[in-house]
């Protein structure tokens, strides 16, 4: 199935999913109720669409021809530890929820 006039789908088939392109356009509706599949809290866009981040382990899922790969193991591959936010790191493992503060 080919897409007219610039659309997401490749010109050339993809033999698997790892060597599908990097981005495309996701819908803000499935980005609203999207969540990490490891912590199960929100995600962030980052790197110009081609990444859903957790900020709270940094575990990046690619978005692969606006199909976002929500795989434990594709985000592990591609976290950035750089980008865990020290505030938001671990609240849910410890039992509390997100939003609460702590004293």
């Amino acid at each position: 199935m080919r897409s007219s006039g610039g659309g997401i789908l490749p010109n050339e088939p993809v033999k698997s999913l790892d060597e599908a392109p990097l981005g495309g356009q996701v819908s803000e509706e499935l980005l609203k109720i999207l969540v990490c599949p490891e912590d199960k809290g929100p995600l962030e866009l980052v790197d110009d669409g081609k990444f859903l981040l957790n900020p709270r382990n940094g575990y990046k899922y690619p978005i692969r021809n606006g199909i976002p790969v929500m795989l434990i193991e594709e985000g592990k591959k591609y976290q950035d530890k750089s980008l865990v936010r020290a505030n938001g790191a671990g609240k849910e493992k410890s039992g509390e929820k997100s939003g609460e503060k702590t004293a």
